[in-house]
């Protein structure tokens, strides 16, 4: 597994909710995901702001509401599916679930968790001085949506970390697609294959 950086022992990255349980239930050692922003003692440290805010978030989740995701680590490949159950005033409660490479049962349980919306907000808390956003259009399986880009830039040992996250404007929430890269090789990619925006709202 990749060295991490002081920043990264700090605090979970963006999806890292994603990555670590997928890590958890494959015993798979998934590459790591940049620290988030520490403000430290004195809030000294800017943070780069971030691409929803918890109402955005809020408003976008529904029952149903599931993204399907295609994540490839060395030669491993696998779907993950994330599902909304329930979304209140306070937490969103959603499944979490392991399927195989063509989206077929794996036979691994789901599992279910919550999370407030500040929570979700701050998965995405990077160090403002090591974070550079655009706008892109990008295509993935699931279609081509207008973006925010964030490309999070870490050294370490004169090893150079690079963490690519593509943010839907239209689909606030985790990215739809997403890259890290050490030293020019890409090592982890994560995609969205599959979209339902869940029941409508009354």
């Amino acid at each position: 597994m990749m060295s991490m950086s002081k920043s990264m022992t700090r605090g979970a990255a963006a999806s890292s909710f994603v990555i670590l349980v997928v890590g958890l239930a494959l015993g798979l050692a998934l590459a790591p995901s940049p620290g988030r922003a520490d403000d430290g003692e004195d809030g000294s440290e800017e943070i780069a702001p971030p691409p929803f805010t918890a109402a955005q978030i809020r408003e976008a989740s529904r029952p149903g509401r599931r993204h399907d995701f295609q994540m490839v680590q060395g030669g491993s490949t696998m779907i993950m599916r994330m599902e909304c159950i329930s979304a209140t005033e306070e937490k969103l409660e959603f499944r979490q679930s392991i399927l195989n490479a063509d989206g077929t049962e794996s036979g691994r349980p789901p599992r279910v968790s919550s999370s407030t919306w500040d929570e979700l907000v701050s998965h995405a808390r990077y160090p403002k001085a090591k974070t550079k956003i655009t706008e892109e259009s990008v295509t993935v399986k699931a279609g081509t949506f207008a973006c925010l880009l964030y490309v999070i830039t870490e050294t370490e040992d004169a090893t150079t970390t690079i963490h690519r996250y593509w943010f839907a404007k239209d689909l606030p929430g985790p990215p739809i697609k997403q890259e890290i890269e050490e030293d020019g090789k890409v090592d982890f990619r994560w995609e969205l294959v599959a979209y339902d925006p869940g029941k409508k709202k009354d």
